[in-house]
């Protein structure tokens, strides 16, 4: 967290490049996480893509697929969490796995029922990376729920908070 004016001058800057049509990637990871993914061994890894269906999850799927390109990554799962469905039903878990089916990205998916930010932290604590969507209200970068995204970002390992200037096109 930045406090005072420099977060201010921050999201001033964020907002600058995000009008100049660029998307936004800011990468959260600390000491610790940063121990624990080391120490961890690389084919147990897991990608954990948090998927509102909108360019800002089209561009963190495209990041994770390009994260298990790398040597290090090559043995890392890609795991889809898709929030907002009050209530699991076969036909909107088909419709999401046959979405992700046409972008020829193996990942499994997941949906999430009843979602809040404490879903994000107890589904993806154990996870390697996070891809996570954030917004900018106000002075600050809020995450999908508006809470500020250091809130989440304590308990979760590394994570990156992407903001996605136009859609990609993933078919």
């Amino acid at each position: 967290a930045i406090s005072g004016i420099g977060a201010y001058n921050y999201v001033k800057n964020l907002r600058l490049i995000f009008r100049e049509g660029r998307n936004l990637v800011l990468l959260r990871i600390d000491a610790e996480s940063w121990t624990r993914l080391q120490d961890a061994p690389q084919e147990g890894r897991r990608i954990d893509v948090w998927w509102w269906d909108d360019a800002s999850s089209h561009l963190m799927l495209l990041l994770a697929y390009l994260t298990t390109r790398n040597k290090q990554w090559q043995g890392a799962r890609i795991r889809v969490l898709a929030p907002g469905f009050d209530h699991p039903t076969e036909d909107a878990m088909a419709v999401f796995r046959h979405k992700l089916e046409n972008f020829r990205i193996e990942a499994e998916p997941e949906m999430v029922f009843n979602a809040k930010a404490s879903n994000v932290i107890g589904y993806s604590r154990g996870s390697s990376l996070v891809f996570l969507p954030f917004r900018l209200k106000g002075n600050r970068p809020v995450d999908p729920f508006d809470q500020p995204v250091e809130q989440l970002l304590g308990d979760l390992p590394l994570t990156a908070l992407v903001l996605a200037a136009e859609d990609v096109e993933l078919e």
